[in-house]
Parts: C-alpha cells; sequence; structure tokens
C-alpha cells in the first residue's frame, strides 16, 4: 500500500501537462554539477543560468560559471568562463555561443500534452534521442515532469519544473576509461535573485 503522502502528492495517472519553457528576462537558475569518477575524488563547479531575453517563443541565456570547489586545475578549466545560448520554447538548442556549455545534459520537451506512459523523439547530429515521460509529483515543493532521455542505450533521467519548463535534476551514469562513474545536475534552492547582465 502506498504511503498517504505520496497520494497526495502525485497527480493521478491520467492527468496531461503541456511543457513549455516558460522564464522571463532576469530569471536566475542557479546548478550544481557533481562529477563522481569511480577511482578519483568527486569533482564540483557550480553555474549560473540569466534569462536575457524571451521573444517569439525564443529564451536567450547568459551562462556564467562559478568557481569550481573542486581544487583539480582541470575540473576548474573546463567550467571557467561564460557562453550566451539561445533555447526555443521546447529547449532545442538554437544558437551557442561559447565553448564551456554542454548540449548532453539538454532536453527537448515533447511536441503536444502528454501524460504519463507518452514517448517522443527528436533527430540530433548524435542520433535519436528517445524521451519517455515517467512520472508527475512534488518533488522538494515543485511540481515536476520526470522524464528519461535514452541515446544509444544511456538513459538520462530528468527531472523539468512544470511550471518553467527548466530542468531542476539530472542524473545520468558517465565511463572513466571504461569506467563506470556518474555525473549529476541539480538547482540551487532558494532561487537566485534577478541579476543586472547590463
Amino acid at each position: 500500500m502506498l504511503p498517504f503522502a505520496f497520494l497526495l502528492l502525485t497527480p493521478p495517472a491520467n492527468d496531461s501537462v503541456l511543457l513549455r519553457i516558460n522564464v522571463k528576462p532576469g530569471d536566475a537558475f542557479e546548478y550544481r554539477i557533481t562529477v563522481r569518477p569511480p577511482e578519483n575524488p568527486t569533482a564540483y563547479s557550480q553555474i549560473r543560468m540569466t534569462c536575457k531575453s524571451a521573444a517569439h517563443g525564443m529564451f536567450r541565456f547568459v551562462a556564467k560559471a562559478s568557481d569550481a570547489e573542486d581544487s583539480r586545475e582541470e575540473a576548474a578549466q573546463s567550467m571557467s568562463g561564460s557562453d550566451a545560448l539561445t533555447l526555443d520554447i521546447r529547449g532545442h538548442l538554437v544558437q551557442l555561443k561559447g565553448a564551456h556549455i554542454k548540449s548532453g545534459f539538454g532536453i527537448v520537451l515533447p511536441p503536444r500534452r502528454v501524460k504519463v506512459g507518452s514517448t517522443w523523439t527528436d533527430h540530433t547530429p548524435g542520433g535519436v534521442d528517445h524521451y519517455r515521460l515517467v512520472q508527475l509529483a512534488t518533488f522538494r515543493g515543485v511540481q515536476a515532469a520526470q522524464i528519461a532521455r535514452v541515446n544509444h542505450g544511456s538513459e538520462i533521467r530528468i527531472w523539468v519544473d512544470q511550471k518553467t519548463g527548466m530542468m531542476f535534476k539530472v542524473e545520468a551514469d558517465s565511463y572513466f576509461a571504461g569506467k563506470k562513474g556518474s555525473v549529476s545536475l541539480e538547482r540551487v534552492y532558494p532561487p537566485l535573485k534577478p541579476i543586472n547582465l547590463g
């Protein structure tokens, strides 16, 4: 029997949602990235994404890396600097300026309303991404959609804020010299106050 609290937090299975990017200029999102190699110390870094403009279904963000907590030089260098990226209303990466932000953790939202169990696909230069809506539930106070993304047999687990369409948690297995480790991304709460980018 499921706990009573779970029943309160989980919407009925036949509920459908329309997931779209829904942010405004000045909205800021900060993420903590954790890399866990199988044989080396865990590495941490943080990145802040701030919406610069939102018009005609296009959202331009400036992504600025925070100082890495990990002392290893390569970890700090890989996340230094800032990028500008443009996403469409479904999360497609339309434009990227800079070389620090990787698209591997991105998500393309479904083209229509979806229910738990619904699937959709997206064609990328690296192949076809297969998506499935796993569940709708409240996670840390956020009305969330949990989505599985599979490419070449590798699954990435993604949680999306239903209100903003933005990711707030990502988990994935990763291999380092053939040995299994993991990489994760999680939004830092409470949300940041809007910042002035000039």
